[in-house]
């Protein structure tokens, strides 16, 4: 009764909208929106989806990063004593073992920014993807996954 309900163009509960691309008997499926691996797991989704650009351009920005992170944190003179227990005070009014640094914290907002980047333009990356191995763009569907998404296609 659902699939009735989003092949006669009403939208039912928790679907997506899906685009169907082909290719001779290829289907793939990609879904509108944001794409939340892209923005959690970029360097091995790229990977993944066999996006060799992405991945490098992302983990030449990872690396960086961490130079930078590093880099602020010998200029602070911070020191790695975790394990010593003198070295950390808790006073009610001081705590310095970690102090704001802008610099740190305009790198972990950078980061968070082109991870989002990521996660808006994942899945049109892919769909560039499909457009330049000869893929051609179906129809658009309402599934609630992937393979629902095909299977409706297929019918």
């Amino acid at each position: 009764n659902k699939s009735k309900q989003t092949l006669s163009g009403r939208k039912d509960t928790g679907s997506k909208q899906w685009s169907i691309y082909t290719k001779g008997a290829k289907i793939v499926a990609v879904k509108h929106g944001f794409c939340w691996p892209a923005f959690f797991f970029t360097f091995g989704w790229a990977i993944l989806k066999r996006l060799w650009m992405v991945a490098l351009c992302y983990f030449v920005f990872v690396n960086f990063m961490e130079f930078m992170i590093y880099d602020t944190l010998v200029l602070m003179d911070f020191r790695f004593a975790a394990f010593q227990l003198d070295a950390f005070e808790f006073d009610a009014f001081r705590f310095d073992a970690f102090q704001f640094n802008p610099i740190y914290m305009s790198l972990i907002i950078l980061e968070f920014i082109f991870r989002f980047a990521f996660g808006y333009s994942g899945n049109k990356l892919i769909v560039s993807r499909l457009g330049k191995r000869g893929y051609w763009k179906g129809v658009t569907v309402n599934a609630r996954n992937k393979q629902s998404a095909i299977e409706q296609y297929k019918r």
